[in-house]
């Protein structure tokens, strides 16, 4: 599954359930709901994504588990799954295999409001997401690291738009091999700068040859703090564990995010 079940997973069997991600660009107090999972009742986990980029678009949907089960999250299947537009597109998403649904003819555009049913059974979850304007990735360069010089790291340079709150999040891949690490950054504090942001993934270190491929995602506020969520929960700093906030109805966990992304790609001198 993707980061949302892994931290699930990981929460489990390690007593905190703490997603295992080493960097993060952000913390906060934000307050998070906290669970019993070793009395809860099994709750919907939904990860939603939809993007300007081709389809198709993904929705995937599992079951938590109490405390005391196995690190096994059972796919849930067999659910009506619609995601639609403020301008009238509509799409009901087919199950490619258990748990995973995707789009079929559903187009992504900046600046629409998308919103998400699931129907499981008689329970309706429903979400809403404002995909953004994509900020373009100006270079993708490789440089030593600043702590220690014998490392390599990637750096994405890209101009942030100015009068306008951004949240990006940035993948990693070094020879298609996705980095764990939960990257976010906001212009809280650069509006309408350049920015430049430091990936480094201690478990796939730069070596001369490489491929390098980044994915600068320009995400909404409810899907940011989400993710923002996860990489507190996986910091040390935080004393008791929570679910990271879901902008899903009805007590789903996870997220549902209409982003944009840009790309670049290097290769390792």
């Amino acid at each position: 599954m993707a980061y949302f079940s892994t931290f699930f997973m990981q929460k489990h069997s390690v007593l905190s359930l703490f997603l295992p991600l080493s960097i993060a660009f952000l913390t906060s107090c934000e307050k998070v709901l906290d669970i019993d999972l070793k009395d809860a009742e099994p709750r919907l986990i939904v990860e939603a994504n939809v993007s300007d980029q081709p389809g198709p678009h993904t929705v995937q949907l599992s079951q938590s588990v109490s405390f005391n089960a196995t690190n096994q999250f059972p796919a849930v299947s067999n659910a009506l799954v619609i995601i639609s537009d403020n301008a009238g597109q509509r799409d009901t998403l087919t199950e490619t295999s258990p748990g995973n649904y995707q789009t079929g003819n559903l187009q992504g555009i900046p600046g629409r409001q998308y919103f998400l049913q699931i129907k499981v059974g008689e329970e309706l979850y429903e979400a809403s997401s404002q995909m953004p304007q994509p900020v373009a990735i100006q270079k993708v360069q490789i440089e030593k690291f600043r702590f220690n010089e014998d490392e390599k790291v990637t750096a994405v340079y890209y101009q942030d738009p100015a009068g306008i709150r951004n949240y990006y999040r940035f993948l990693l891949f070094v020879n298609n091999v996705p980095s764990k690490n939960l990257n976010l950054n906001n212009d809280e504090f650069q509006d309408g700068q350049l920015m430049d942001d430091t990936l480094f993934d201690n478990d796939l270190k730069l070596k001369s040859g490489d491929s390098v491929r980044v994915l600068l995602r320009n995400l909404d506020e409810p899907a940011f703090k989400n993710f923002r969520a996860q990489n507190q929960l996986g910091n040390s700093q935080v004393s008791s564990p929570a679910n990271p906030e879901s902008n899903i109805s009805n007590g789903a966990l996870g997220y549902f995010s209409a982003h944009t992304q840009s790309s670049g790609s290097i290769v390792v001198p």
